[in-house]
C-alpha cells in the first residue's frame, strides 16, 4: 500500500482551467463597443462644433464690417470746429488739418467769419428747394434709368469696403476713392457708399463732384441725414449759402438732435452774419451738452458787443474737462483781450 501511495503521489494532478464566464465576456465586449462608439460620437460632435463656431465667427466679422461701413465709414462732413474762436491765428490754422472736417468758412464768397457790427437779416420761415444751374453743378445720372439689376456679390463688396476704410483711416483719400468706386460697380445703389464718395471728394477739394454723388444718395433716400449734411457743406463751400441752408435745415428736421446738423446750421448763420439765428442754434447745441455750443454762443455775444455775457461764457467754458490745450489757450487770449478792451473803455 505504501508503494501504491508513493506512485500515486508522483503522478501530476491536472490543474483546473480558469475559464471566463460567457456572460462576463459578452458584457466586456459590449462595453468596449459602447466606449468606442462614444469616442466616435464625441469626435464627430467636436468637429461639428468647430464648424458652427467658424460660421459664427465669419458672420460676426461680416456684420462688423457692415456696421463699420454704416456708422463710421460714412461720417457726415463737419465744419471745422477749431476755427470757432475768432482772433489771430497762424496760417497753418487756416488749412483743413482734421480728416473729418471741411469748413464752410473757407468759401470764396460769403463764407468768411468776420467780427464787427451786426447785420440783421430776416430768417426765412419757409424754404423752397433752391434752383441749381447746370453750369455750377454736375447733374448726376438718374438711378431709375438702370437697364438691369446686377446680382450683388456681398463677399467681394465687403472686402472692398474694408480696404476703402483702411485707406480712409490712413488719409489716403485717392486710394479710398478708387475702392469705393469699385464697390459701386458691384452695388451701384448703395446710399452709404455714394455718400462716402461725396465725403472723399470734399476732402480732395472737388466740390462739384461731391455734390454730384451726394445728390445721387439723396435721390435714393431723401431722409438720409449724412448726405443732406454733405450737400449743405458742399454748397456752402461753393458759395451757395441758400442751397446750403436748405439741405442743412432738411437734415435738422429729419433729426432734430443731430449735433452735426445743428452745428453746421449755427456756423452757416454766423458766416452770413445772421447772429440771431446762429445764437439760437448754438443754444440748442449747448443744451445737448456739446462744448462747441458754449464757445459759439460766447463768440456771437462778442460780435454783438455783449462783452460781459461773452466773458461769462468764456470763463465757464474753461471749466470743461473736454477742452484740449490749444483751445484753452485761445479762450484765455479772448478773455484777456475782452478784459483789456473793458479797461480802456
Amino acid at each position: 500500500m505504501s508503494l501504491l501511495a508513493d506512485l500515486l503521489s508522483k503522478i501530476k494532478q491536472p490543474q483546473p482551467k480558469r475559464e471566463v464566464p460567457p456572460n462576463l465576456q459578452s458584457i466586456v465586449q459590449s462595453s468596449a463597443a459602447r466606449s468606442a462608439a462614444r469616442k466616435k460620437t464625441l469626435i464627430i460632435s467636436g468637429i461639428i462644433l468647430l464648424f458652427v463656431l467658424a460660421g459664427i465667427i465669419v458672420v460676426y466679422v461680416v456684420n462688423t464690417i457692415s456696421k463699420t461701413t454704416e456708422t463710421e465709414m460714412i461720417r457726415p462732413q463737419l465744419i471745422t470746429k477749431s476755427e470757432a474762436i475768432p482772433g489771430k491765428q497762424d496760417k497753418a490754422d487756416k488749412t483743413d488739418k482734421k480728416a473729418n472736417t471741411a469748413p464752410i468758412s473757407k468759401s470764396k464768397k460769403t463764407m468768411s467769419v468776420q467780427s464787427g457790427k451786426t447785420k440783421k437779416k430776416k430768417v426765412r420761415t419757409k424754404q423752397q428747394k433752391p434752383k441749381v444751374t447746370t453750369s455750377s453743378v454736375v447733374v448726376p445720372p438718374s438711378t431709375k434709368d438702370k437697364e438691369a439689376i446686377k446680382e450683388i456679390d456681398f463677399s467681394a463688396r465687403d472686402a472692398l469696403l474694408y480696404k476703402a476704410r483702411e485707406f480712409e483711416m490712413k488719409q489716403e483719400f485717392s486710394s479710398a476713392l478708387g475702392k469705393y468706386k469699385e464697390v459701386l460697380e458691384i452695388d451701384n445703389d448703395n446710399v452709404m457708399v455714394l455718400n462716402s464718395v461725396s465725403y472723399i471728394y470734399l476732402k480732395l477739394g472737388l466740390v462739384l463732384e461731391s455734390i454730384q454723388y451726394a445728390l445721387m444718395a439723396e435721390e435714393l433716400d431723401v431722409a438720409y441725414t449724412p448726405a443732406l449734411i454733405n450737400l449743405g457743406i458742399a454748397y456752402a463751400k461753393s458759395g451757395n449759402a441758400t442751397a446750403a441752408e436748405y439741405y442743412l435745415d432738411r437734415a435738422y428736421k429729419v433729426e432734430p438732435d443731430n449735433k452735426n446738423a445743428i452745428f453746421n446750421l449755427a456756423l452757416l448763420n454766423e458766416t452770413i452774419q445772421n447772429y440771431a439765428g446762429a445764437a439760437e442754434y448754438f443754444t440748442k447745441l449747448t443744451r445737448l451738452g456739446d462744448t462747441e455750443g458754449t464757445l459759439g454762443l460766447a463768440r456771437i455775444y462778442e460780435k454783438q458787443d455783449r462783452k460781459e455775457e461773452a466773458l461769462t461764457l468764456y470763463k465757464k467754458s474753461l471749466l470743461l474737462e473736454s477742452l484740449d490745450k490749444n483751445k484753452r489757450i485761445q479762450i484765455r487770449q479772448r478773455i484777456m483781450l475782452l478784459q483789456s478792451k473793458g479797461r480802456k473803455e
